[in-house]
């Protein structure tokens, strides 16, 4: 899954999140997104952790969690 500011990504629709994670984006009204694709990687593929982006609300997280499970 991954953060995105495009509500779509070729026919498939993303999750609106309630509050976007990076606060520069938050603070000129851009909303935030998750892409509902579940893509697997090794660590070492990862890029570093954004520290700098706030925590996401209990309700994006709750919604975050029955799409992975959905996915399983």
């Amino acid at each position: 899954m991954g953060l995105t500011k495009d509500p779509k990504r070729g026919h498939h629709s993303n999750y609106p999140l309630t509050k976007n994670p990076d606060p520069i984006k938050e603070k000129k009204k851009v909303k935030g997104y998750i892409r509902k694709e579940i893509e697997y990687h090794n660590k070492t593929q990862l890029q570093e952790i954004l520290k700098h982006y706030t925590k996401l609300p209990q309700k994006d997280i709750d919604e975050i969690i029955k799409i992975i499970d959905k996915k399983r």
